[in-house]
């Protein structure tokens, strides 16, 4: 059966990715269940509330309050954004001072400039139908491959051989006839694995 290699092939990549996540955070957990080693990132992240691998629709704030209003599945094909895969993030913390930090991983064989979009939709989901203003997303893509000739234009390289967005993005209101309001803006990292691994 020529499909059986791709799931195999698949459920490999799944497995690295998954080892990843489990050595930052544990999956499906939040950072108040137990200890994590998210200060690899960032000493400051361990101070920050969040979830791993939970669906945003399930995400709350400290008082308990969902971070996404309700949004109709006629809303969601609308944007794009029918896939429930596509509204699960990694790692989701919440920042002070309408902030949050958005952190994607992928297996160390996979080409994190195909996988950019990613953390752009969440932004502009979480900006669009959150509960409560979040403006400020800072967000991480985690790999190892990484082609210079797909970012070079928006990016500059660091000295640990990691990539920086030269400006950053700005969050824009989906809403017709309202296009043109801003809602916040992101900041976008790659970082190897191999940097953090140093």
């Amino acid at each position: 059966d020529a499909a059986k290699p791709g799931r195999k092939g698949e459920a490999k990549r799944q497995d690295k990715e998954g080892l990843v996540h489990e050595l930052l955070i544990k999956r499906k957990a939040t950072t108040k269940q137990g200890p994590n080693d998210l200060w690899v990132l960032n000493e400051e992240f361990l101070h920050f509330e969040g979830f791993s691998d939970v669906p945003f629709e399930n995400i709350r704030d400290a008082e308990g309050n969902k971070i996404l209003r309700e949004i109709s599945d006629e809303a969601l094909a609308a944007y794009g954004l029918k896939n429930k895969a596509l509204r699960r993030p990694d790692i989701f913390l919440f920042a002070e001072e309408e902030q949050c930090i958005l952190v994607e991983l992928k297996a160390p064989d996979v080409d994190l400039s195909d996988h950019l979009n990613q953390l752009e939709k969440y932004c502009n989901l979480i900006a669009n139908f959150s509960t409560k203003p979040l403006k400020r997303f800072h967000c991480y893509l985690i790999g190892e491959v990484v082609s210079p000739i797909d970012i070079a234009s928006r990016y500059r390289q660091d000295m640990n051989g990691d990539w920086i967005n030269r400006t950053d993005s700005k969050v824009m209101r989906f809403e017709k006839g309202r296009q043109e309001e801003e809602l916040g803006e992101a900041h976008f990292e790659i970082i190897k694995l191999s940097s953090l691994h140093k």
